[in-house]
């Protein structure tokens, strides 16, 4: 079976940005454990992942704002900007990367679907969440 239909993704989000004349810049942040496996589909308007990706372990763990572009400057990691314009999908682990998204203005406003990993056990999510720190 599918992903959907055998539960591996258990939550559908509908996200909606009303945005007309100024972007918008979601906070930068890691998932808990339902960002384990995220796919997204952009249905209207435009939206951008910004995707936090660090060199090594050590420096993976002092999470930086993906919107603060001086502070991956000189690092081992890099900053990656993936447009999402209606009817485009991406598949990602967005628990394990420091990510934010920024909304265009649009007059029409942005809509997505998030399909969240669903995970068999709620104290296995929660045990996730507790090592992420």
């Amino acid at each position: 079976g599918t992903a959907v239909t055998t539960g591996r993704f258990g939550a559908v989000e509908a996200q909606v940005q009303l945005v007309d004349d100024t972007w918008q810049f979601m906070r930068s942040h890691r998932d808990g454990a339902s960002g384990l496996l995220q796919l997204g589909l952009t249905l209207q308007g435009s939206r951008y992942l910004r995707l936090g990706c660090h060199g090594n372990a050590t420096s993976a763990d002092s999470p930086q704002n993906v919107w603060d572009e001086d502070a991956w400057k000189g690092g081992d990691g890099s900053l990656i900007t993936v447009p999402l314009m209606a009817g485009q999908v991406y598949l990602a682990t967005p628990a394990v990367l420091e990510h934010g998204v920024a909304y265009e203005p649009h007059s029409g406003g942005t809509v997505a679907l998030m399909f969240r990993l669903a995970l068999p056990d709620s104290a296995v999510a929660e045990e996730v969440n507790r090592c992420q720190g």
